[in-house]
């Protein structure tokens, strides 16, 4: 939530939206065990049967995002970038997803 502070999000509302907001990796590691060695999303998600576009890893995408950085006309690092970052959010969505059903019904 420092973000929210820095963009001057006001007090109220950034209360209210951490209010209604929950930490997956805490609450996945307290409530399921999972045959795996770690909980990373990318461990999880591939368990649950999600499938990244590209097997970059958070390392690589932020030595692509620095990369970018200093080349930032360059549209396919940018794309690249979104694509894993999308990725990443529908695995978190399917996570969630997962959770409501199989977890919940426990």
């Amino acid at each position: 939530m420092r973000h929210a502070i820095e963009q001057g999000i006001p007090e109220l509302d950034r209360r209210r939206m951490e209010q209604r907001m929950i930490d997956l990796y805490d609450y996945t590691r307290s409530r399921v065990i999972f045959p795996l060695p770690y909980y990373s999303l990318k461990d999880i998600g591939a368990y649950i049967g999600y499938t990244w576009r590209d097997s970059m890893d958070g390392a690589d995408s932020v030595l692509l995002f620095e990369e970018w950085l200093m080349h930032p006309r360059q549209s396919s690092l940018f794309k690249k970038l979104l694509a894993y970052n999308e990725d990443d959010l529908r695995a978190t969505w399917a996570l969630k997803t997962w959770l409501e059903r199989e977890a919940s019904s426990v």
